[in-house]
């Protein structure tokens, strides 16, 4: 399956700790992270808030609550994953 979104290099992914979702970010231009439905690739949510100059880290918390990102001009972001119940 080929997931098909970023507009720029996606470096850092990430899969949820049920293996239902997959995080992907993305630096430069695009500057987002995206959460997809491993299942069938559909886009769950797009994050574009918060992410600064560009994501160079992304990972789930292991009970998936939380999403935790490094953007590249050094700053840390935990937030609660969009899309848990």
């Amino acid at each position: 399956m080929t997931l098909v979104g970023h507009t720029h290099i996606p470096a850092p992914i990430d899969f949820s700790p049920d293996g239902e979702t997959l995080a992907s970010g993305s630096t430069g231009l695009d500057s987002s992270i995206r959460l997809w439905r491993v299942s069938d690739g559909h886009l769950l949510e797009y994050i574009d808030k918060e992410t600064g100059t560009g994501v160079v880290s992304v990972d789930f918390s292991p009970d998936g609550e939380f999403l935790a990102y490094g953007r590249f001009d050094a700053t840390i972001v935990i937030a609660r994953n969009p899309i848990t119940p």
